[in-house]
């Protein structure tokens, strides 16, 4: 999956697809610009979704993850989550 695009406000929640996919798949590969403008506060929303995955999660960012400048807080707020990034 890519181009989730989390926004800070007006973002839909993922939780129940996240939970759904794990029931189907073997991994979660996430594909880049996974929020709107690389923002904590949307790096956290989606953490939040994320923790509703119970299988492997496996990462690379996108422009629009190091368009705030807040890359290194992105990236280990995601790792919290439990997701590998590349």
């Amino acid at each position: 999956m890519g181009d989730l695009h989390v926004k800070e406000h007006g973002s839909e929640s993922y939780k129940d697809l996240f939970a759904e996919i794990s029931q189907e798949a073997d991994i979660l590969v996430l594909t880049g610009d996974l929020t709107d403008l690389g923002k904590v506060k949307e790096a956290e929303l989606l953490a939040a979704d994320l923790r509703s995955c119970s299988i492997p999660m496996v990462a690379v960012l996108g422009n629009h993850d190091y368009e705030c400048g807040c890359v290194e807080e992105v990236t280990h707020i995601l790792k919290d989550a439990g997701v590998h990034l590349l």
